[in-house]
């Protein structure tokens, strides 16, 4: 295997973890306030903490590194913002009511992948 493929793999495997502790993380915040709330939250001190990067980015490359955002790819980025602060609400409202595990085996059995019980 070329070593890409395995960088490839270690770093798909980590944002794998790094999504069911998200989940499980937002599962906790939305407990205390509620789904719309967390949702909303994760993604501001999100957009937060990427302002800070790209402040550092901008103070160490300069403006040139931002041409690649014009119109279109600002739609595109809004959308999809707005898309992940509905997946994070929605999941926050139902991973709670239907458990975990039920909702990764119904994941893997829309995926036709019913072997996973």
């Amino acid at each position: 295997m070329q070593k890409i493929h395995i960088i490839a793999l270690v770093v798909a495997l980590a944002c794998g973890l790094g999504v069911g502790t998200q989940a499980s993380l937002n599962n906790a915040a939305g407990r205390l306030a509620g789904p719309i709330l967390t949702g909303l939250l994760v993604n501001f001190l999100g957009g937060v903490a990427s302002g800070v990067v790209l402040a550092g980015l901008y103070l160490r490359q300069g403006v040139g590194f931002l041409s690649a955002i014009r119109g279109s790819t600002l739609n595109i980025l809004i959308l999809a913002g707005l898309l992940g602060i509905a997946i994070i609400s929605g999941a926050v409202y139902a991973l709670p009511r239907i458990g975990v595990r039920q909702a990764g085996s119904r994941y893997r059995w829309s995926n036709g992948c019913s072997h996973y019980r």
